[in-house]
This record gives structure tokens, sequence and C-alpha cells, in this order.
């Protein structure tokens, strides 16, 4: 007996019955919905409850998924015979280290100049963040950049390589001064 039609397969079929033996399909189909309904609500409010005694959980889980992804786009970039793709991935690697580690001091320059409305010393902002935020407060903002960057520096050093082998193969630079000038045009156009 073909039950795929109007109520779909026989799998979905026997949910319906289960939940309706009279076989009033279109009654059973809202108990049903009405029961998967309070399951996820249920499941919804546990997670509401747990990112509300602790709100950053939810961004540093997205942040340990998304450097997961990184890091095993590494090790794969690492064993790639793809020289286009390895050389991408150290440059994307390469510019979230540097991005890393200067982070803190642009948001302090920047925070120095904007939330107060004067200049304030460095070292002076510096003690206010780390008094009243800790270490967090240097890098409140970090995450936008740390997506951004990583493709970004992927990208850029990608098109780099390519169009600098490209333009290599295609000019046959000989002098220093040639090959000075094909790097700066694949620089300037990646």
């Amino acid at each position: 007996m073909n039950t795929k039609g109007k109520l779909g397969s026989k799998a979905f079929r026997r949910i319906l019955d289960s939940v309706s033996p009279k076989r009033d399909h279109l009654g059973a189909h809202m108990k049903f919905e009405s029961l998967f309904l309070n399951r996820w609500n249920r499941q919804s409010n546990f997670e509401n409850k747990v990112y509300e005694s602790n709100p950053n959980r939810r961004f540093w889980m997205f942040i340990g998924i998304f450097s997961s992804a990184f890091g095993y786009g590494l090790y794969r970039a690492k064993n790639s015979k793809n020289e286009l793709f390895r050389f991408g991935a150290a440059g994307s690697l390469t510019m979230v280290v540097n991005d890393f580690a200067l982070y803190s001091i642009e948001s302090i320059n920047a925070r120095s100049k904007i939330l107060r409305g004067e200049n304030i010393g460095f070292g002076d902002m510096t003690r206010q963040i780390l008094k009243n935020e800790g270490l967090q407060g240097m890098y409140k903002g970090y995450s936008a950049s740390y997506y951004s960057i990583i493709i970004h520096g992927f990208v850029y050093f990608y098109i780099y390589k390519a169009l600098k082998k490209a333009m290599k193969d295609f000019f046959n630079p000989q002098t220093t001064t040639q090959k000075a000038l094909i790097y700066a045009v694949a620089s300037a156009f990646s």
C-alpha cells in the first residue's frame, strides 16, 4: 500500500496513529505539533536559563567552534599540495597573531579618545581599564576583528601569491627592479 501522498511516509503515519488512534489526521497532526513545540519550548527555556546565568557562554562557544574550524583549516593547509592554499593559510595565521598582539593597544588608544572626550594618557587609560574591567576589557570588541582578519588574511595572501606567480610567468623579470615592480603590483591588487 502506497501511503505517500497527502500525509507523507509510513513513518509519519505511524507517528500520527500513535498520537490519535481515531485516524483523525488533522487533529493528530495538531497534537503532534503541539507535543513537538512543547518539547522545543522546554529546551529553549533551559538554554535561556543557562545563557542568562552566563551571558558570555554563547559568545565563547561560537569563538571556540570558529577557532576549531580555523585550526582544522590550518592543519589541512599544512598538508596540502596546493602552494596557494598553504600561503593563504600562513598569511591568515600571521595576521591573526599580529592583530591579537596589537589589538589591545589600538583599543586603549581609541577608548581614551572616544569614551572620555579628551585625550587621556595611554598608561592612565590602561590602568583604568584593567581596574574596572580586567584583562578582558583590553580585548572588548575583538571578536569582529578576529573573524574578519582570518578571512581577509587568507584572501589577501592567496591572491597576492597567485598574481605574483602569474605575473612572473607572463613577464619573466630579469632585474631586481622588475621583480620589485611585480611584487608591488600584486600587493596593490590583492
